[in-house]
């Protein structure tokens, strides 16, 4: 696993390594854009046919993709003529939208990278954290206080 890992995280990374962790649920989870519905509705009765429905589905966008690419391929996926995916728009604290696009990867600080390395590597001895999957928009905000960059989420997508 020692190996796979280290030939993932060369650059560039190594595919058949990347296909082997794929795998790999945890790493699969880590190393893809990943999107999860996490809100439904639908209906206007509990005993009555919907007449609509709607899926709020977050998506944590690998660095480097492109938010309308995970889009169209949700899309794709749900292969419904009927049925509309569209990009939540994100407002800024001062009411601007922030724009939807891809964002590159998030450089490691060298002084950050010692004590991280050991505060993950004393948690869990095979685990590797050599590609982070930091919430796109997060990482385009300036780090706020009592907030870091790293790992942030925001609803992305809106399907119905």
């Amino acid at each position: 696993m020692r190996k796979t890992c280290a030939a993932a995280a060369k650059e560039p990374p190594d595919p058949a390594a990347i296909a082997r962790l794929s795998q790999v649920p945890y790493f699969n989870s880590l190393l893809h854009t990943t999107c999860v519905a996490t809100m439904l509705t639908g209906g206007h009765a509990p005993n009555a046919l919907p007449q609509m429905a709607r899926a709020n589905v977050n998506c944590r966008i690998f660095p480097g993709e492109e938010p309308e690419a995970v889009r169209k391929t949700l899309e794709k996926l749900l292969a419904d003529p009927k049925v509309t995916v569209t990009i939540v728009p994100v407002k800024a604290a001062d009411g601007t939208l922030l724009p939807q696009v891809s964002v590159p990867p998030s450089p490691l600080l060298q002084e950050v990278g010692p004590g991280r390395g050991k505060t993950v590597h004393s948690l869990c001895p095979v685990c590797l954290s050599f590609r982070p999957c930091p919430g796109s928009f997060g990482r385009a905000l300036p780090p706020h206080r009592g907030r870091s960059n790293v790992w942030n989420c925001l609803p992305v997508l809106r399907i119905g």
